[in-house]
């Protein structure tokens, strides 16, 4: 099973905290980018799992996602002004119906 707690994989102050508080209660942590996983419920400090998510309030976490989708975006369209996409090329036989006067969707 796991478990996804965004907040850690947006903040690495809050993923060092986690891991120390992991050590902390002898437990151990296995986690990827901001899953974690787990067999059985005991292997989670729980009290570690609601201090986690209690210490991301709603309104923040939903600033920090749309500042990251906003920087996503941003960057996403600088690299398409960069680029130009290569023309697209016509077949033979929609250049025969071109020529014939045809038109092709």
């Amino acid at each position: 099973m796991s478990l996804y707690l965004t907040g850690v994989y947006m903040d690495d102050d809050r993923r060092a905290e986690l891991e120390r508080a992991f050590a902390d209660a002898g437990k151990k942590l296995d986690a990827g980018k901001s899953c974690v996983r787990f067999r059985k419920v005991d292997d989670l400090p729980l009290d570690v799992i609601g201090d986690c998510i209690a210490a991301d309030p709603m309104e923040d976490f939903v600033a920090r996602f749309q500042g990251i989708q906003s920087a996503r975006k941003a960057k996403s369209k600088q690299t398409r002004s960069k680029t130009k996409p290569a023309p697209r090329k016509t077949s033979a036989s929609a250049r025969k119906k071109q020529a014939s006067g045809r038109t092709t969707k």
